[in-house]
């Protein structure tokens, strides 16, 4: 039988307010400011965590530069959770059947899910679930 025994959320260190992340897409997209400040209204979310500064977000020029960022920050950040998750349970990444894993951030090849099963040494069986 299947059940959660934690659950943690870990998020980014650099916060932003929803306002200052409209502010500067505005600066990046000017044609699109009406829109930009339509969804900012409708998402009803006050502040948002990044991995990186915008500094860092206005210099990535090119989609493989952002995966590549992606890719390291990903595996940087689900690690930390999951061994947060695992902190007072008595568990350890050898005790998961079933891995299951998802991002609308980005992509890599080999899968997510199958960076951290071996950076964190999961059972050999674990069964893994990229959505």
């Amino acid at each position: 039988m299947s059940y959660i025994v934690a659950a943690k959320t870990v998020l980014p260190e650099i916060k932003y307010t929803q306002n200052q992340l409209s502010d500067f897409f505005c600066i990046i997209w000017p044609d699109k400011k009406t829109d930009i400040a339509k969804f900012s209204k409708s998402v009803l979310v006050d502040n948002r965590a990044t991995c990186i500064t915008l500094d860092e977000v206005s210099k990535l020029t090119t989609f493989a530069g952002r995966n590549k960022l992606w890719q390291e920050k990903s595996v940087e950040l689900a690690s930390n959770s999951i061994l947060k998750t695992f902190e007072n349970t008595g568990l350890t990444p050898q005790d998961i059947d079933l891995f299951i894993t998802t991002s609308v951030t980005g992509f890599s090849i080999p899968s997510l899910d199958t960076v951290l099963m071996n950076k964190l040494e999961f059972n050999k069986n674990t069964k893994r679930m990229p959505l």
